[in-house]
């Protein structure tokens, strides 16, 4: 098995990036039977408090009973030679995705934040965006009371 942070080794950007300190998750499936919003999530990363995962961890949650599961007569625009394997690996492939998005998606990037003088507080203003390689605009970043919610 893949350990985490072999994962976030080959991610295509600097440590920079990422948590100061990386606390492993817990990753739980879980089957729902009811859900009392407009869209039901497929995955969840609980809790959404960034500060609160950075000091006590966090749980990624997968909600295996809710992947639409793909027939025949429900794939659209595919191959008819590629369908029958869609339909055989979608629920197992999307688990894996599930997974990837919540362990990377919401474990393990930093939220770049900006202390009460309006200062980097957690990351250099030289840090270099690793897609246009221009320095981090400060403006971007998050205020001491700000989240990204």
């Amino acid at each position: 098995m893949v350990e985490a942070e072999t994962l976030i080794e080959k991610l295509p950007w600097s440590a920079d990036f990422e948590k100061d300190k990386f606390l492993k998750p817990d990753f739980t499936n879980l089957d729902i039977i009811a859900f009392a919003c407009s869209g039901t999530p497929i995955g969840i990363n609980i809790p959404n408090y960034d500060d609160i995962r950075m000091d006590f961890g966090f749980k990624n949650v997968n909600l295996g009973n809710v992947y639409p599961i793909p027939s025949k007569a429900t794939v659209k625009f595919l191959p008819e030679s590629d369908v029958d394997f869609l339909c055989k690996y979608a629920n197992e492939s999307l688990t894996l995705i599930v997974a990837l998005h919540e362990l990377l998606g919401h474990g393990t990037g930093k939220l770049y934040t900006l202390n009460d003088k309006g200062e980097p507080s957690n990351f250099s203003p030289e840090t270099l965006n690793p897609f246009t390689k221009e320095p981090i605009n400060v403006k971007n970043a998050y205020t001491a009371s700000e989240t990204w919610g």
